[in-house]
C-alpha cells in the first residue's frame, strides 16, 4: 500500500468562480510532488489543538510541513520581533514528536 503523506495547509481566503471564501489552500505541485513520489495525500488544515494534531499524525506515514506563518518564539524562550507573524504550528509539533 501507498504511503499515506500529510501536507499543511495556510489558512487564506480564496476567490474562485464568483465566490469568496476562507479556506484551507497550498501549491498543487506539493501535492504533485507526493503522488509522483507514490504517496496518497492528505491534506491538514491549520487550526486545530494539539491532541487532534498528534493522532493524525499518528495514522501518517509522513508530513510535508509547507510554510507559513511564523514559530511563536516563547516556545524556545525568545522575545517576539514586531513583524513576527505567527501561526498554529500543531502539525509541526506533532511530527516531531512523534518520529
Amino acid at each position: 500500500m501507498a504511503p499515506t503523506i500529510g501536507i499543511t495547509t495556510y489558512h487564506t481566503n480564496a476567490d474562485w468562480r464568483g465566490w469568496s471564501e476562507d479556506g484551507a489552500l497550498l501549491p498543487w505541485t506539493y501535492v504533485t510532488a507526493v503522488r509522483k513520489s507514490g504517496g496518497r495525500v492528505v491534506l491538514l488544515p491549520p487550526g486545530g489543538d494539539a491532541t487532534e494534531a498528534e493522532e493524525t499524525v499518528a495514522v501518517l506515514d509522513g508530513v510535508v510541513i509547507a510554510g507559513g506563518g511564523d514559530i511563536d518564539p516563547a516556545i524556545y524562550g525568545a522575545a517576539r520581533h514586531p513583524e513576527t507573524n505567527v501561526a498554529c504550528h500543531c502539525w509541526a509539533f506533532a511530527a516531531e514528536c512523534s518520529c
